[in-house]
């Protein structure tokens, strides 16, 4: 990476073509699920494009997103867009966050995912709180703290649940 250039990087699914003659570059550019991957550490995303600026560091990636993250308890889920920060390695979700792990459905407004600390932050509000669920009941509330490992759980603001005796 060159930091006093402002280069710029656009990744989408579709087709480039040299045509010699002409002496000039012909795409077709298509976006569409998975065209774009963006992977660290244990986890993957992928997008339909992917628009890198080089001078801040961040590729922000249209969606639709999925993500996965393999260990002892896999994780899926999906987003409508996110954010990687390339020099802090930190992952913004934004919109319509699902994460699927071990029987837990947990949804959210946005995440901040730390793969190098393993742990995501995710975010709602009063009206629209985060919530995770499992057979035995749920938890919600504004700041939740989520262990990609383990999908353990703990509400940081605004805790409220409900639990059935087993």
């Amino acid at each position: 990476q060159v930091r006093e250039v402002n280069d710029y990087v656009y990744l989408t699914g579709g087709t480039a073509r040299y045509i010699e003659e002409e002496d000039r570059l012909e795409l077709e550019l298509k976006p569409e699920p998975r065209a774009v991957e963006v992977q660290q550490g244990k986890s993957r995303a992928w997008g339909s494009r992917l628009d890198y600026d080089n001078q801040s560091g961040e590729a922000r990636v249209a969606g639709p997103i999925e993500l996965e993250r393999q260990g002892e308890k896999p994780l899926k889920g999906s987003a409508e867009r996110m954010v990687y920060n390339v020099d802090d390695e930190i992952l913004r979700l934004f919109g319509g966050i699902r994460l699927v792990q071990e029987g837990r459905t947990t949804t959210a407004a946005l995440a901040v995912v730390q793969e190098k600390d393993r742990v995501a932050f995710l975010y709602g509000s009063k009206e629209k709180p985060v919530r995770s669920e499992n057979k035995d009941g749920f938890v919600e509330g504004e700041k939740l703290l989520y262990n990609l490992d383990s999908g353990d759980v703990v509400v940081l603001e605004g805790v409220k649940g409900e639990f059935q005796e087993p």
